[in-house]
């Protein structure tokens, strides 16, 4: 019998073999670096002491505030070119007491910003491609935060001095 040679079979197999298990390394590797993107998203955007702070400010505003939010702050938002009303310094009180206990619960939430504005974020979310006065991670978790395009409901969006960030919901009415 003639022996003949199979060096470039073993050649052959030994690049496919590479090319699979290639494949299936980076298939695992995009897989995982998913998982840790969403991982990390979870320990920063609506947490769970963030969600329970962002529901402390919205019950304030319409336990305490109802009158201003459905007189001057909710007309603001829906008039205003920037789509948002920024709260966070209090000056929607009413009332030197209502303002200090606004001021207070903000310091001991330890809250940077509270942002109400319309659950249709469309037109927030453009905005805040011109604008410069909010952090980049308020900015990421926008852009991370799903809208109800033609709602006509209002959101509370709190960005904590840890650099996490939450948001609920407000239906005022």
């Amino acid at each position: 019998m003639k022996k003949t040679d199979n060096t470039g079979f073993a050649l052959t197999e030994t690049l496919i073999v590479s090319v699979f298990i290639l494949g299936v390394l980076v298939y695992i590797f995009v897989q995982f670096s998913a998982l840790r993107q969403n991982y990390d998203n979870s320990f920063t955007y609506n947490t769970v002491p963030g969600i329970y702070g962002a529901y402390h400010v919205k019950n304030y505003i319409l336990n305490q505030e109802r009158g201003v939010f459905s007189s001057t702050i909710s007309k603001n938002v829906k008039t205003l070119d920037n789509h948002h009303e920024n709260i966070t310094l209090c000056e929607f009180a009413s009332g030197t007491n209502s303002k200090n206990f606004c001021q207070d619960l903000f310091q001991k939430l330890k809250v940077k910003t509270v942002l109400v504005v319309e659950d249709d974020l469309t037109n927030f979310k453009e905005y805040l491609k011109t604008d410069s006065t909010y952090s980049e991670t308020l900015k990421q978790f926008l852009n991370h935060l799903e809208g109800h395009p033609g709602s006509s409901d209002y959101r509370i969006i709190v960005e904590y001095q840890d650099g996490t960030c939450a948001s609920v919901p407000m239906n005022y009415l």
